[in-house]
């Protein structure tokens, strides 16, 4: 599917999961959300990536090492490097693509 941030791909699901890989293109950004029902584990193979939480505090991902983000915590990625930023994402819980607050 593609954003103005990059493009994701579903690499697969069930009614519990799913797994998808980002591509964040350089110096762009996603929403600042949160999910109710899932918690997502982000891993960076790929560029440079970070992810800022509610309180404005960035975490560099390290590659290869998981990153969790809890259920009902606000959470937005970005990439400021100049090549783009390739990250799996693997949700816990609803699967479902509308489980998404935006600010």
């Amino acid at each position: 599917m593609i954003r103005d941030w990059g493009y994701y791909e579903v690499l697969n699901e069930g009614p519990k999961y799913k797994v998808k890989k980002l591509v964040i293109y350089p110096d762009r950004t996603l929403s600042m959300q949160k999910h109710f029902k899932r918690s997502e584990t982000w891993i960076l193979v790929e560029g440079k990536c970070y992810i800022e939480n509610e309180y404005g505090v960035s975490t560099e991902l390290i590659p290869f090492k998981p990153y969790t983000i809890s259920v009902g915590s606000w959470h937005r990625a970005y990439n400021k490097d100049n090549t783009p930023a390739e990250v799996i994402e693997i949700w816990d819980g609803e699967s479902d693509e509308n489980d998404i607050e935006r600010q």
